[in-house]
C-alpha cells in the first residue's frame, strides 16, 4: 500500500499550476431518495444523483495570472486535481467546476492566505497521468 505526501500534490486550472497552494480538498456525495411508502415497517433508500464541492488555499499571489486570476467568483473552469504528485501513472482528477466564492484572509504575522470554493458541474474523470 503507498503512502503520499500531501507536499507532492497540486492543482492546475486547464494545463496552467496554481500557484503558491497550500492544501485543497476534493469531497464527492450522492443525493439518498428516500423511497419507501407508507405500510413499509423500515425506510429504503436509493441512489440518486452524485455531486463534488471543494476548496483550494493558497499563498495569495495577484501574478500567478493563469492560475489564481483566473478562479473567480462565479467562473467556469477546467480544474486537474493531482492529489499523489505530478507523474505517470499518479492519480488525476479532472472536471470543470463554478467558483462559489474566494476569501482572502490576512493576519499580523502571517502569510496573506486565498481560499476558493468550488462546485463540481459534470462528472469528473479519475485516470492515471500520461
Amino acid at each position: 500500500m503507498a503512502t503520499y505526501h500531501g507536499n507532492d500534490g497540486s492543482v492546475l486550472v486547464g494545463a496552467n499550476a496554481v500557484g503558491e497552494v497550500v492544501s485543497f480538498s476534493y469531497n464527492e456525495s450522492a443525493n439518498i431518495i428516500r423511497d419507501d411508502a407508507m405500510g413499509d415497517a423500515d425506510e429504503t433508500n436509493i441512489a440518486g444523483k452524485n455531486s463534488a464541492t471543494g476548496s483550494i488555499t493558497a499563498h495569495f499571489d495577484s501574478g500567478d495570472t493563469d492560475g489564481q486570476v483566473e478562479l473567480t467568483a462565479g467562473s467556469s473552469v477546467s480544474l486537474v486535481l493531482h492529489p499523489e504528485g505530478t507523474g505517470t501513472g499518479l492519480t488525476e482528477l479532472s472536471f470543470t467546476a463554478i467558483v462559489s466564492s474566494r476569501a482572502i484572509t490576512v493576519e499580523h504575522e502571517g502569510i496573506v492566505q486565498v481560499q476558493f470554493d468550488f462546485t463540481r458541474t459534470g462528472a469528473t474523470t479519475e485516470g492515471d497521468q500520461s
